[in-house]
């Protein structure tokens, strides 16, 4: 019963993660299309870039994410890391 839970937290810890990551990045995309028109001042236009680098990077941890959660809740991985310390 105990597995079953954890990983019932685990896939609703990577849902909601991944929600996160991927909706950020919608987010953004709509934003750059309604305001693609836009008069923009290269200020902006570098703030602007600094955001999508940034949201582009939350989807690439949505990617890589349940690699690290797996390893990081797997009992092998905490047994193996107790024999080492």
């Amino acid at each position: 019963m105990r597995t079953q839970s954890t990983l019932t937290i685990l896939m609703i810890t990577q849902i909601c993660l991944l929600t996160f990551c991927n909706l950020s990045a919608s987010i953004q995309k709509i934003y750059t299309t309604v305001t693609a028109s836009d008069n923009k001042n290269p200020e902006r236009r570098a703030l602007e870039s600094v955001s999508f680098q940034f949201v582009f990077l939350f989807t690439y941890v949505g990617i890589g994410l349940p690699f690290y959660l797996y390893t990081l809740v797997g009992a092998v991985f905490r047994q193996a890391l107790l024999r080492q310390l």
